[in-house]
């Protein structure tokens, strides 16, 4: 018994850890986004 609880937390904690890295990866996607436009928007400008 003791042993499921704690596959389970395992679990849990490896589905956090994942979404958590997938969300980093996303997050520096969108600011190398946003920093490449307003690079070009102050070169435009």
């Amino acid at each position: 018994m003791v042993v499921r609880v704690f596959v389970d937390v395992i679990r849990v904690v490896a589905v956090v850890k994942a979404v958590a890295f997938v969300m980093t990866i996303v997050w520096e996607a969108v600011m190398v986004e946003v920093r490449v436009e307003l690079v070009v928007a102050d070169v435009v400008v």
